[in-house]
């Protein structure tokens, strides 16, 4: 079972959707290191879900909601807003989807 989990773990199927993740969530391309710990995390029987709650609950992630908030509402949002918006993203929300939703506010 291990082989092949690490298969799928290191299989270009598995990049791409790790590269999705990191546009969605963070707005970017991964590093070519925080890529290969999110491949290896696969590899070692993380699901694709985990890996995405994990970059969703990053500092970065983080910045970038607070930044939006900054941006649509002139303000911070508060530990709840905040909370929100991050699981959000770690189910299957991208940033601009939490821009939207602000700006409708």
């Amino acid at each position: 079972m291990f082989q092949i989990r690490n298969a799928f773990g290191h299989s270009e199927e598995a990049k791409g959707k790790v590269i999705g993740i990191y546009r969605d969530v963070l707005g970017r391309e991964p590093d070519g290191g925080g890529l290969q710990n999110d491949l290896d995390a696969l590899g070692r029987n993380w699901s694709l879900e985990g890996v995405r709650f994990s970059i969703a609950h990053s500092e970065e992630a983080k910045g970038k909601v607070i930044g939006i908030y900054r941006d649509v509402l002139g303000r911070e949002p508060d530990a709840g807003e905040l909370q929100s918006y991050l699981d959000a993203l770690g189910r299957d929300w991208s940033l601009a989807q939490v821009r939207y939703t602000l700006t409708m506010l």
